[in-house]
Parts: C-alpha cells; structure tokens; sequence
C-alpha cells in the first residue's frame, strides 16, 4: 500500500472516525468541576478569619466563602476544601457580627 492511497484512505473516513490502528485517548476534563470555586471559598474563609479585627470586611469575606462554597457544591464538588471554606466562613461570620454588635452596643453583656 502506498502513501498515496493511505491518504485517500484517511481523507474518506467520516467525522470522528479513524481505522484501525490509530489510538486517540478518550477525553477527560482536565480538573474536577468546580475545584476552582472550593478552592476561592477555602482562601475567603481563612481570609475572613485572618481579618477578624476588621469586623465588616471580616463578615463580608465570610459571606463570599459561604456562597463560594455553594455554588461549588451544587457543581457536584465535596471536596474538603469547600467544607473548610464553609465552616471558616462561617465561624468568621458569626464571630464578626457579635463583635460588631458589641462594638455599637456594649450595655448588651453588662458592662
């Protein structure tokens, strides 16, 4: 068989078909979906817990992990950096808005 006839051989093959002998590997994606949001949600949480002096960008940045956290879930990634990312944003949270309560209000724990 020549090199001209292997050619016409090739050229005939319907889309996404290849003789035999040929090896296309099958595709695969190359990260797990939604890893990049897991990961942002992961950086967010331990962000807001690093910035708890600073209460209102504290909250903020928890608030962002949480739903960082969502959107990477609900792409079907459960990985342990978006629960790290939920839990840190969480507490971050919750430890900022008490804070920024008793800032405003400190008669509420009797001083």
């Amino acid at each position: 068989m020549d090199h001209n006839s292997q050619k016409e051989q090739y050229e005939n093959l319907p889309p996404n078909q290849y003789p035999h002998g040929i090896y296309q590997p099958p595709f695969r994606p190359s990260e797990a979906p939604g890893k990049g949001l897991a990961s942002a949600s992961m950086v967010m949480g331990i962000l807001a817990l690093c910035l708890l002096c600073f209460d209102l960008v504290s909250m903020a940045c928890g608030i962002i992990a949480v739903i960082l956290c969502g959107f990477a879930k609900s792409k079907g990634n459960r990985t342990s950096a978006a629960t790290a990312g939920l839990i840190c944003g969480l507490i971050a949270f919750a430890v900022s808005l008490a804070m920024y309560v008793l800032h405003w209000d400190p008669g509420i724990i009797g001083f």
